[in-house]
C-alpha cells in the first residue's frame, strides 16, 4: 500500500509540475492539467485530499480561463481605449490563440490598435498605447495564473500528506 501511495504522489507531483510550467507555455494547459491531476487523485484515493481543493482547482481553472478572453479588453480600457479598441483586443486575442505562442501576446495588442484605428478616434501613438495596455494585461494575467498554479500545487502537497 505504501508503494501505491508513493507512486500516486510522484505521478501527481509530476503532473502538477508540468501544469505549473504550462502556465508559462501556451502549448500546455496549465491550470486545467492541475485540476485534472487533483481530481484524479481524489478519485483514486478519496481520503487523501479534501473536496474543497478539487472545487478550488476547478474554480481557478475556469475563472482564469474566462479571464484570458477579457484581459485584453480590460487592459485596452485602462489605457484609454474605446469600445472599438476593446472589441479589437477581444477579437485579436481569439485569433491570436491560433498563432501561439506569439499570437497570444501580440493578438490582443494588434487587435486593440486596429480597433482604435478603424474607429478613427485615436491617433497612431494613442492607439499603440491602448495596444500596449491590451498586451500588458496578458502578461499580468500570466503572473496571476502562475501564482494560482504554484499555490494550488503547494496546497495539494500539504493536503495530500495531511490526509495520510
Amino acid at each position: 500500500m505504501l508503494n501505491e501511495t508513493w507512486f500516486t504522489f510522484a505521478c501527481a507531483v509530476l503532473g502538477v509540475s508540468v501544469g505549473i510550467l504550462g502556465t508559462l507555455l501556451p502549448m500546455i494547459p496549465g491550470l486545467g492539467l492541475i485540476f485534472f491531476v487533483i481530481a484524479a487523485v481524489k478519485l483514486l484515493q478519496p481520503d487523501r485530499i479534501e473536496n474543497i481543493l478539487v472545487v478550488a482547482a476547478a474554480v481557478a481553472w475556469i475563472g482564469l480561463w474566462v479571464a484570458e478572453f477579457f484581459a485584453g479588453m480590460l487592459g485596452a480600457k485602462l489605457f484609454g481605449g474605446t469600445r472599438w479598441g476593446m472589441l479589437g483586443a477581444l477579437v485579436g486575442g481569439i485569433i491570436g490563440v491560433f498563432f501561439f505562442p506569439i499570437g497570444i501576446i501580440f493578438g490582443p495588442m494588434i487587435g486593440a490598435i486596429g480597433g482604435e484605428l478603424l474607429a478613427g478616434r485615436n491617433s497612431l501613438p494613442e492607439s499603440f498605447k491602448v495596444g500596449i495596455g491590451a498586451g500588458g494585461s496578458f502578461l499580468i494575467l500570466t503572473a496571476i495564473k502562475l501564482a494560482a498554479a504554484v499555490t494550488l500545487g503547494l496546497i495539494f502537497i500539504a493536503d495530500y500528506w495531511a490526509g495520510s
